[in-house]
């Protein structure tokens, strides 16, 4: 927080208590030479009350308005203002009531169990709308972040026919990945890398499971080559083609798979980046223009 809004809260807070001070005194003032008549004192008293509580909401409201403006990220939040500002005017008129001798215990009493039938009947919604507010402040990833979301609550769709070897066919239980593009009182919205756009209740979110991916992928490629063919030879000149073009971490060669007359070559590395697919395709592509050639000899 800069110094200018630093000093504009505590110049409210010094109006107000300025102010706070001021009414006190006129209370007291007025209550020791009995100004007002003894039947309306608990009148003033309950103005006097109401004003004070008043200024105090004002001040709170006040500074979150200035904070959600001042942050663009939090700004979706403006609602915390208007929660804050009924509870605050709630609370003025409990004090005014109470000031008047009016009992104010059933009024609680049913606004408590009005509250308990609202929270029940909208459970959902409400913890949606706290787990944006969770999100918007622990800050467990930011809009750009490239996340892997792991929940519970959503049952994984399994293929109907079983995976083909070389086909990247695999099962994740309720797993999406991919950039976060907004994060709203209800939703976090993630652009997921099929290009598809999916909205995750922020109640799901706070329990999910989150990794943030930090410019690096992992990918693994197989590619089938005859038994003919040295795998020492070739893996060094996929190894020296695929390091020339990228910046790549614990790059390994394997013989995944025999058949009868092949092997399974497997290719695996942490590489810069998070388009996976374009990688593979280039790591297939060099796999293929070293082998087919050395296939006709």
């Amino acid at each position: 927080m800069d110094r200018g809004r630093v000093r504009s809260i505590a110049l409210y807070i010094v109006i107000l208590a300025t102010v706070m001070v001021a009414l006190l005194a006129l209370l007291y003032t007025v209550s020791l030479f009995h100004i007002v008549p003894l039947k309306f004192s608990h009148v003033l008293y309950a103005i006097v009350i109401g004003v004070i509580i008043y200024a105090i909401v004002k001040v709170i409201v006040k500074y979150f308005e200035r904070f959600f403006a001042a942050h663009k990220e939090y700004r979706h939040l403006k609602y915390v203002t208007f929660i804050i500002s009924l509870i605050g005017y709630f609370i003025i008129a409990l004090a005014v009531l109470a000031s008047l001798g009016i009992d104010v215990s059933s009024v609680i009493l049913g606004s408590a169990f009005i509250s308990a039938v609202i929270g029940l009947a909208a459970q959902t919604v409400l913890s949606n709308v706290f787990g944006g507010l969770f999100v918007s402040v622990v800050r467990p990833f930011n809009v750009g972040d490239h996340v892997i979301i792991n929940t519970w609550q959503y049952g994984a769709l399994l293929p109907s026919y079983p995976p083909k070897y070389f086909s990247r066919d695999f099962m994740e239980a309720s797993m999406y990945r991919g950039v976060i593009m907004d994060i709203s009182m209800n939703y976090t919205t993630l652009l997921l890398e099929s290009g598809d756009m999916v909205r995750i209740p922020n109640g799901v979110v706070v329990q999910a499971a989150i990794t943030i991916r930090k410019g690096m992928v992992t990918v693994q490629a197989r590619y089938e080559v005859p038994k003919t063919i040295s795998f020492e030879e070739i893996a060094e000149k996929i190894k020296d083609q695929i390091a020339a073009e990228y910046d790549v971490k614990n790059l390994g060669i394997f013989i995944d798979e025999s058949t009868m007359n092949t092997y399974i070559m497997l290719i695996r590395g942490d590489f810069p980046g998070e388009d996976a697919d374009s990688i593979r395709s280039s790591i297939l592509k060099k796999a293929m223009d070293i082998v087919e050639p050395m296939k006709t000899h």
